[in-house]
């Protein structure tokens, strides 16, 4: 017969979550180590918007099987975003694209997270990419056409990364661009400061710094 955890897999394609779910910690019980029967669960709790299970249950998927490994960070990432974790996102979904460089819809969150961001080269360069590869989608014409999404969702983001992590310094390049829309250069000198000390190497910041 067919395996309880390619079972759990077709159900889960199938949108019974349920069974999807029940075969899955089924498979758990028996093999605690299956990233297979992880990655399962742990989607059926980010359907379920059930961050914090997820986030347990994705957490312990091993880079041994690079598409399980891809999928685990890419939902960990979608977690982190939820969560106000600008940095935490940047990273997993990094991770997820260097174990599975192809996948449209990680590729699609690290270009959405780019732009929120403020980080329009790499948003510009991901979309340019996708399109040579033949992968057409209004938003990437769109990020490839204007210079971001729109400054007030993410001066909204930053404002709200900050106020769950103000000690990560990611989001405040937002509040530098949007200070640097609206002459207000002493803050765009403030957000700034700590921002270059956390990311030396983060492009658009180190360019507006040059331009004070």
């Amino acid at each position: 017969g067919v395996s309880r955890i390619n079972r759990a897999e077709k159900a889960f394609k199938d949108g019974d979550l349920e069974s999807a779910y029940a075969l899955a910690m089924e498979e758990l019980e028996s093999n605690p180590e299956s990233d297979r029967a992880r990655v399962i669960a742990g989607l059926v709790y980010v359907a379920a918007r059930d961050y914090a299970a997820a986030r347990e249950m994705l957490t312990p998927v091993t880079d041994s099987n690079p598409q399980l490994s891809g999928i685990a960070n890419r939902e960990l990432a979608r977690i982190a975003q939820a969560f106000g974790e600008a940095s935490a996102a940047r990273t997993f979904l990094l991770k997820s694209l260097q174990a599975n460089s192809q996948d449209t819809q990680t590729v699609d969150q690290r270009i959405f997270l780019a732009s929120l961001l403020g980080e329009t080269r790499e948003a510009r360069q991901l979309s340019f990419r996708q399109i040579q590869s033949g992968v057409i989608s209004p938003n990437y014409l769109t990020i490839l056409g204007s210079s971001r999404v729109s400054l007030e969702s993410s001066v909204a983001f930053a404002k709200q990364c900050l106020a769950k992590n103000p000690h990560d310094a990611l989001p405040r390049l937002a509040l530098a661009q949007k200070s640097w829309s609206d002459d207000q250069l002493d803050d765009v000198r403030d957000q700034l400061t700590p921002l270059i000390q956390q990311y030396p190497d983060l492009f658009e910041a180190r360019s507006l710094w040059c331009q004070l």
